[in-house]
């Protein structure tokens, strides 16, 4: 009965829904929203919300006109962010394609059913970049004409305005045609011209059918057979009228480029005879003194060898030209730098000449043992002290000054115990005295007294606990805790001694020219330290024991070593800094020497500036001392060459 009574009760709740139009609710949710956006069905949810207001009531029309709403937003949004998509998507220039911006106005006209304002604001954006699009394609069209008597510029502003019109469209198919008609034509006059022996003509097209179409074959091989053909011709008219410069220039301006595989192949021998001409014209120049002459023409000779990729290099006049170069090294021996220049040139053309590795190993080490920098560290004055210690640091620094430049200057500059006066002449390295003086030197130590107090354990109080003397009467059963400890606590003075030391070092110094006595370099350094600490007195009371704790300082030794130490490593640096780059200063001297007409001494200096810098990359192979690579720098060493051939 009861059941009978709840489904009466739900029928006519049911009803009343009815009445009321709660049967027509909208139930469309934001999820379905996006869910038919994804789909592309935004339209037919809104036809289907739609028929469901016409249906509809009360509140529940008004949430379906809401939903409505919503739906319209985002069809207008969906439209928007495809336009968004389409003005994004932009050329080589930075615009949109007039295609797809036609394509664009035409996909949105639909828009203005949804939102006229929307519509119209879309619009607008389109039709400027439209406006922008088409103001670009007339710019380079009109550019085109402008330049039509420079084919390939034309046809690139003609490639911009199709590439902004977009494919196929009328500027695009004018392109094409006008790009394949040029390309037919230009490949046409181009082999007339080849035909006709018009050579330059003939290139000239052939680049610039390459700058419109890049790889071109047929361009390429045009290109290859009129390069070649003209540089034959060059080389022949020249040699016919007696201009082996030009004909070289001529092979010069091929030599990098691709044809010069086939010129070598259809030319070499001919071109050959070029090389044996200025072998020729080395050896009179040498048999009438002029070496520099010479040497030149066999460079220019073996040039023409290696881009020819001769497999046999050189010539027979060199072997009577390094026979009187070698010959020249052996009058005076004395003059290394000047031998060792001609032995560079011999070098230059055969470098299994007998003997030159040796020879020339020689005058190296005899220039590198004459350039070299020679340092004498005089031992440095000190201060008078009763301290030992302190009257000795004067020859701690200068020990360890010696130390650091042999160490770091190991290649550049020798340590001897005593430097002779350098003659000005003999092309030596400079020569320089390092004096010191210690100012002064001192330890200082200050001692204070002081006092600490401190609370200590000295001692347990120990009190039997209750119910161990309760337990203790009856004595039954385990025994509890006897005692209850506790800590005696006093304050105590503990005797301290504070220990300080300062130490102090200033150094005079002075680098001196031997040759003048002139002071060049002078300065003052100054280092100190600072040392602290505290001894604890032993002291006991009770169970406390302090025990004797000594302060935790340096010994006077260390404490001076230490300041030895610093100033012997600055001193290094401000020394290695000025004697580096005596290549340089030599490189100077030869520059002044050459300019004042002593032409050896700028000879002799220059190899010396020479050698010690290929001292600084030289790569020794350990397993043989006699192959060393030298790698001197090219331009002092091409110097070097001339001035010793014109010099001899």
């Amino acid at each position: 009965m009861k059941g009978f009574l709840l489904n009466i009760a739900s029928a006519i709740f049911i009803l009343l829904l009815l009445a009321c139009g709660g049967a027509k609710k909208v139930m469309v949710s934001s999820a379905d929203i996006s869910r038919a956006e994804n789909n592309g069905t935004l339209e037919q949810l809104y036809q289907k919300v739609g028929r469901t207001i016409e249906e509809s009531s009360g509140s529940s029309k008004k949430d379906a006109q809401s939903i409505q709403s919503q739906i319209v937003n985002r069809i207008v949004a969906t439209y928007q962010n495809n336009v968004a998509d389409k003005l994004s998507d932009k050329t080589a220039q930075g615009l949109v394609t007039r295609q797809n911006l036609n394509l664009t106005l035409s996909d949105i006209r639909s828009m203005k059913k949804w939102d006229q304002n929307a519509y119209a604001n879309t619009k607008q954006q389109i039709e400027e970049q439209l406006s922008l699009t088409n103001v670009a394609i007339d710019k380079a069209n009109q550019s085109a004409k402008v330049n039509e008597s420079q084919l390939d510029i034309s046809l690139k502003f003609l490639e911009k305005a199709s590439l902004l019109a977009g494919e196929n469209e009328n500027e695009t198919t004018h392109y094409q045609e006008v790009r394949k008609s040029s390309l037919e034509t230009l490949s046409k006059d181009g082999r007339t011209a080849f035909e006709r022996r018009m050579f330059n003509i003939a290139i000239q097209k052939a680049n610039t059918g390459l700058a419109i179409d890049a790889g071109n074959i047929q361009f390429e091989s045009l290109l290859a057979q009129a390069e070649t053909s003209l540089f034959q011709q060059k080389f022949d008219e020249a040699l016919q009228n007696g201009k082996p410069e030009v004909a070289y220039s001529a092979l010069l301006d091929v030599a990098d480029k691709p044809i010069m595989l086939q010129i070598k192949k259809k030319m070499g021998s001919n071109i050959l005879l070029l090389a044996n001409y200025f072998a020729g014209n080395a050896q009179e120049a040498y048999l009438k003194g002029d070496f520099y002459l010479a040497y030149n023409e066999f460079l220019r000779g073996r040039d023409i060898q290696n881009k020819l990729s001769a497999s046999n290099k050189g010539f027979i006049q060199e072997k009577a030209f390094l026979d009187l170069l070698k010959k020249e090294t052996l009058k005076d021996k004395s003059n290394f730098g000047k031998n060792y220049a001609l032995l560079q040139v011999i070098k230059e053309f055969d470098d299994n000449y007998p003997t030159l590795n040796e020879a020339l190993l020689t005058d190296i080490e005899k220039i590198n043992a004459r350039s070299t920098t020679k340092i004498a560290i005089s031992p440095f004055s000190e201060v008078t002290s009763a301290n030992s210690v302190v009257a000795s640091v004067g020859r701690r620094i200068a020990s360890k000054l010696e130390k650091i430049l042999f160490s770091g200057l190991k290649d550049e500059i020798l340590v001897v115990t005593d430097i002779s006066k350098a003659d000005s002449q003999d092309y030596s390295g400079p020569h320089y005295q390092i004096n010191g003086e210690v100012l002064q030197a001192a330890i200082e130590t200050n001692r204070s007294q002081a006092r600490r107090s401190k609370n200590v354990q000295t001692g347990i109080n120990k009190v039997e606990t209750e119910e161990y003397v309760k337990w203790k009467k009856r004595s039954k059963g385990d025994a509890p805790v006897r005692y209850l400890e506790s800590a005696i606590m006093e304050d105590i003075i503990l005797s301290l001694e504070h220990i300080r030391k300062l130490a102090v070092v200033e150094l005079d110094y002075k680098i001196i020219s031997p040759v003048s006595q002139k002071v060049l370099v002078t300065n003052n350094l100054n280092k100190e330290s600072n040392f602290k600490g505290t001894t604890t007195q032993e002291f006991q009371k009770g169970m406390f024991l302090q025990e004797y704790v000594q302060a935790d300082l340096p010994s006077d030794i260390k404490i001076m070593d230490n300041l030895a130490t610093e100033i012997s490593v600055e001193l290094g640096e401000k020394l290695t800094s000025y004697l580096t780059g005596i290549e340089k200063a030599f490189f100077s001297k030869s520059t002044k020497s050459l300019g004042k007409g002593e032409k050896l001494a700028s000879i002799e200096l220059l190899a010396n500036a020479i050698v010690i810098d290929t001292q600084k990359s030289v790569k020794t192979d350990a397993s043989d001392t006699n192959k060393k690579e030298i790698k001197a720098n090219e331009a002092w060493l091409i110097e070097l060459k001339k001035q010793v051939l014109e010099f001899i």
